[in-house]
C-alpha cells in the first residue's frame, strides 16, 4: 500500500517548472541583465570629460565602464554555474539583489558624483567614472567568489 502512495518519480518540487531550479537557474540572466542596465545607464548620462581651451568632450564613460560589465558578468556566471539541482532560490534572490545594488551604486556614482575642476579653462575630470566601475567589478568579483564557494554542493 505504501508503494501506491509514493509521489511519482518525476513529480517532486525541483522539477517543477516554478519550483527552486527554475528560480535558481533565472538568477544568474537577470543578475547580468542588471549589470549591463546599470552599465547603459552609466554610459549614457556620466558626464564628459572636458579639456583644452576648445572644451573638447570625450565620453569617458562609454569608453571605460563596457570592459569592467563584461568582466563582471564573467563572475556572476562562473558563480551561476555552481547550482545544485536542489537548490533554495532565497540565496539566488539575494545574490541578484547584491550584485544590482553593487551595480546600481555604480551607476549613480558615476552619473552624480563630482568632477574634479582645474586650470583657467577649466578641465573637468569625472574621476567617479574612473573608480567605480573597478569598485563595481572588483565587489563582483568578491560577492561571486564567496557564493561559489559558499555553495553545499558543486554542480
Amino acid at each position: 500500500m505504501s508503494q501506491a502512495v509514493a509521489a511519482p518519480a518525476g513529480s517532486d518540487r525541483t522539477t517543477s517548472v516554478f519550483g527552486p531550479t527554475w528560480l535558481s537557474a533565472l538568477a544568474p540572466g537577470l543578475t547580468v541583465g542588471l549589470i549591463w542596465l546599470a552599465t547603459l545607464l552609466a554610459a549614457l548620462f556620466a558626464p564628459d570629460l572636458v579639456s583644452g581651451t576648445e572644451q573638447e568632450h570625450v565620453p569617458l564613460a562609454a569608453i571605460i565602464v563596457w570592459p569592467w560589465a563584461a568582466v563582471a558578468t564573467g563572475y556572476v556566471l562562473m558563480a551561476g554555474r555552481v547550482r545544485t539541482s536542489g537548490d533554495d532560490p532565497l540565496p539566488w534572490a539575494g545574490f541578484t539583489f547584491s550584485i544590482g545594488t553593487i551595480w546600481l551604486v555604480v551607476a549613480l556614482a558615476s552619473i552624480f558624483a563630482p568632477e574634479i575642476v582645474s586650470g583657467t579653462d577649466p578641465t573637468r575630470v569625472p574621476i567617479a567614472v574612473i573608480i567605480a566601475p573597478v569598485a563595481g567589478t572588483v565587489a563582483t568579483g568578491f560577492f561571486c567568489l564567496h557564493t561559489a564557494s559558499a555553495r553545499p554542493g558543486r554542480g
